[in-house]
């Protein structure tokens, strides 16, 4: 079902498969709670700031909402999101924990265990929400197994068992009603394009979330190039719906760190200048960029205040399409 529109004041794309209209831009409902820079704006510091910055966005025609248990936002979400006005006008993405159980070692769930884990999250995510479903659950950064703990979150397994085993676990919570869509985030390519091209599992995917950056020079970034050479591809041919996720790269940087690695970064600038010298600002060229690329259906930007969302929603207004 499509979701309510205000073409008067936003924009929207088909998110692929899903049929849903979402807005060309969302709110991606990661916490900076961490000391230092911009943790001023972040949800805790404020919440009655935090929580208008919702409202504001959903009356100005954002539609799309993405956050995880681990963002410290769910509960936000919830006291605005989930009320009985606001609910059905919007889409909420949440995620699973993880998919192994053992991040340090890459130890795997059972298929009762994974289950067990997924409906607990769940469980929490929705009392959280203050919803009976979530419009899409995401298998949270996609990835063959690494080092560094955090790496193994999406740890897919070896010829990505952990990962079919996770759909099919979403497929149950699917057909319960408890969730309407699913897919995963993802910063790397060809993790990508192998998880929409998996034999058995081809058309399963709803929805990427993807770390397509301007620059290569960020954290687990690549050339963009990579990624539309790799997996746009088959995310196109699958009918994927694909979210552009990091469009404003860290927050944990100030926009001045940001575009010194833009300038210090050519092919980046390069990308960039032709929508800075259109006269927007350099938050607004980055998230231009993205969208200007068909396979980019919207981005999730931070917007913790409503000062921010008034610069990052300028362009997708219909006047700036």
């Amino acid at each position: 079902m499509l979701r309510p529109l205000n073409p008067e004041i936003m924009t929207y794309a088909r998110l692929g498969k899903t049929n849903i209209m979402v807005s060309r831009i969302g709110l991606g409902g990661y916490n900076n709670d961490e000391k230092g820079v911009n943790a001023h704006l972040n949800a805790k510091a404020d919440p009655p700031a935090y929580r208008k910055t919702l409202q504001y966005l959903v009356d100005n025609g954002v539609n799309l909402f993405d956050t995880a248990p681990d963002y410290g936002t769910e509960e936000d979400f919830g006291l605005v999101l989930g009320t009985e006005e606001n609910r059905n006008k919007v889409f909420i993405i949440t995620k699973v924990s993880r998919l192994v159980k053992d991040l340090k070692t890459g130890e795997p769930f059972s298929r009762q265990e994974m289950e067990q884990e997924f409906r607990n999250g769940l469980s929490e995510s929705l009392r959280n929400l203050r919803t009976d479903y979530v419009d899409m659950l995401l298998l949270h950064h996609l990835n063959t197994k690494g080092d560094d703990p955090y790496h193994n979150l999406g740890y897919v397994g070896p010829d990505f068992d952990y990962f079919k085993m996770a759909y099919d676990v979403i497929n149950e919570l699917i057909r319960e009603g408890l969730v309407n869509f699913k897919g995963f985030t993802s910063h790397y390519p060809d993790t990508t394009r192998d998880a929409v091209v998996l034999p058995g599992y081809a058309t399963e995917t709803d929805v990427a979330v993807v770390k397509y950056t301007i620059t290569r020079h960020f954290f687990q970034g690549q050339e963009p190039e990579i990624w539309e050479n790799e997996a746009f591809p088959v995310l196109t041919q699958q009918d994927v719906g694909v979210i552009e996720m990091k469009a404003l790269l860290s927050p944990h940087s100030t926009m001045n760190e940001k575009m010194m690695k833009v300038r210090n970064d050519a092919r980046a600038f390069a990308r960039m200048k032709p929508f800075l010298d259109q006269g927007y600002t350099p938050p607004q060229a980055m998230i231009k960029w993205a969208l200007s690329k068909k396979a980019i259906h919207t981005c999730i930007v931070g917007m913790p205040r409503i000062h921010l969302a008034e610069e990052d929603l300028g362009p997708v207004r219909p006047s700036s399409a």
